[in-house]
This record gives structure tokens, C-alpha cells and sequence, in this order.
């Protein structure tokens, strides 16, 4: 995104997100009140301002960013998707799918709103859609590893273990620190009976989680 070279636009975007919620929600707050700042920009920092808010888990004012900033663009998707992020942690499954199929309409090149619609599926036991949606996903992005992990998550869930193995060994294969894709391929290969191989994956689980950060 496109933000102007000040410290609180700056602190606003987080783009590496290295900064604490705290600090990118002040930057933000400080950036808002800013004179001369474009529709664009305030949506844009209202959105950020909501991630911030969200990763604090203050759920309420996170929906009053993004709120806000689908008022100021009625067609951001990002604002859509970051939003059903915020209702599938707080808990509102039914309205996380309703903010993902706005992003997916707004951007229908967009990978990550359709894996994260594909997971709320799977949260709702419809593991079909939620194939298909982590499928549309890896289509538009091959490199999403996330999608491959969900997807094979939404095949294990239907005991389709060689099709679960498959897509973790994707998810590997582009982010080969994916912790989260170790454990789930252990899982697999514990269903299947492969206990060595399991072994083996949780080992390189809590090593990579032992090591990270």
C-alpha cells in the first residue's frame, strides 16, 4: 500500500509487522487525525487500525474500523477479508463466510479471501466447499501455503488420507518451516498407521517451533 513517508502512516501500515499491536493502533489513531489525508488513506488506515484492534482480540472496536473503512470503500476487499478474519476469531462463523464472499466479489483474483472462506467451511463441516474454495485458492496462487494445508485438512477431515498427504507435502514444499503443516501431515500419517513417519514430522514440529522467533 501506498502510505505517505511519515512515522505514523509508517507505524499505521506495520507491513512487516514487526511493530506491537499497541504502537500500530496509536499510529494509526495519530494518522487519522492528520490533515489532508485522502478517502483512500483513511480507509486503508481504519482497516490496519482494525488489524491492530483484532490481534488484540478488542473485537468490538476492530468491527468499528472496518466498519468504517467500508464505508469510505465500499468495495475493499482487503477491509471485507480482514474483517471476516475478525468474526471467524470472534466466534460468528455465519457472518465471517458473508465478509469472505464480499472480498471474493469485490477481488475475484484474490487467493486469501478464498482460503479463508474455505476454513470456515471446514469449521461448518462443509468440507466440499471448503475444498473447493482452498482449490480456487491454490489455482490463483500456487504458492499459498496455507491453502494447501487447509485443504488437506478439509480431505482428512473426509478420510481421504493420500489426497491430506499430498497437499501437506505442498504446503512443505513452499514454506518449509510451516509448523502447522508438519503437525497436520503427522496427524495424517498417525491415521494411516505410519507411526514413524509421524514421529518424524511431530520432531520437526516442536523444532521448528523451538527455534522460531
Amino acid at each position: 500500500m501506498a502510505w505517505p513517508a511519515d512515522r505514523n502512516g509508517l507505524a499505521c501500515a506495520n507491513d512487516r509487522n514487526e511493530l506491537p499491536a499497541t504502537v500500530q493502533a496509536d499510529g494509526c489513531t495519530r494518522f487519522l487525525r492528520s490533515f489532508g489525508i485522502s478517502k483512500h488513506d483513511r480507509a486503508q488506515a481504519h482497516k490496519s487500525r482494525g488489524n491492530a484492534y483484532r490481534s488484540m482480540y478488542q473485537f468490538e472496536m476492530a468491527f468499528a474500523d472496518y466498519n468504517e473503512a467500508l464505508r469510505l470503500a465500499p468495495d475493499y476487499a482487503n477491509a471485507y477479508n480482514n474483517r471476516g478474519i475478525a468474526q471467524r476469531m470472534a466466534g460468528n462463523l455465519e457472518a465471517a463466510v458473508a465478509d469472505f464472499d464480499e472480498a471474493v466479489r469485490s477481488d475475484p483474483t484474490w487467493a486469501p479471501a478464498f482460503s479463508n472462506r474455505g476454513s470456515v467451511y471446514a469449521e461448518l463441516g462443509d468440507f466440499d466447499r471448503a475444498i473447493a474454495d482452498h482449490s480456487a485458492a491454490v489455482q490463483l496462487d500456487s504458492q499459498l501455503a496455507s491453502a494447501y494445508n487447509g485443504r488437506g485438512n478439509a480431505y482428512r477431515a473426509l478420510g481421504q488420507y493420500e489426497l491430506a498427504i499430498i497437499d501437506y507435502n505442498a504446503a512443505i514444499r513452499v514454506s518449509p518451516r510451516y509448523v502447522e503443516a508438519y503437525r497436520n501431515r503427522a496427524k495424517a500419517y498417525q491415521d494411516t498407521g505410519a507411526m514413524e513417519l509421524a514421529n518424524a514430522d511431530s520432531e520437526e514440529a516442536a523444532r521448528l517451533s523451538a527455534t522460531s522467533g
